[in-house]
């Protein structure tokens, strides 16, 4: 895995290439929106390795810290974020927020995103409904994404 000072520092030389006017790279219209990493299942991700026989490799509490770097470079830059990391939180843990513009709003959620009882009770707490490992989107966290992806290409 990349430091997380390392990784930082990575996405602020990513937007530099394009902006800075000396770069090789420099494309003063090219549009950017950040991304935020998705929250991690960590029962999940325990499930998963431990039928494979390996390790667990990642703690959401951790992908939390790269998902606020990735927060932190683009208010740095004045960029937009898609943070799927929240967005998955609060649908699992159902804190959906609007206070936050780094939240998505509830006219990002379909109805069919609210946490269900059956979910709350999952041996997986929610995850299973965004993840299909515990770490990488299913089908509903792929459409949970472009919706928010869309949501923020509109605002431009």
């Amino acid at each position: 895995h990349v430091p997380l000072d390392e990784f930082y520092e990575n996405l602020h030389k990513l937007v530099m290439l394009l902006r800075d006017p000396n770069s090789d790279y420099y494309s003063p219209d090219t549009r950017i929106v950040f991304i935020t990493p998705p929250a991690v299942g960590d029962r999940m991700i325990e499930d998963v390795a431990g039928r494979n026989g390996y390790a667990p490799d990642r703690k959401n509490s951790v992908t939390k810290l790269y998902a606020d770097a990735v927060k932190k470079v683009a208010r740095k830059h004045d960029l937009p974020v898609v943070d799927i990391w929240t967005a998955i939180e609060d649908l699992v843990h159902g804190s959906a927020s609007t206070d936050s513009p780094d939240c998505k709003t509830e006219s990002n959620i379909a109805e069919h995103d609210v946490p269900t009882e059956e979910a709350s009770v999952s041996p997986f707490e929610g995850y299973e409904k965004y993840l299909l490992d515990g770490l990488h989107l299913n089908r509903s966290g792929n459409e949970l994404l472009f919706k928010l992806i869309v949501s923020e290409i509109e605002k431009a």
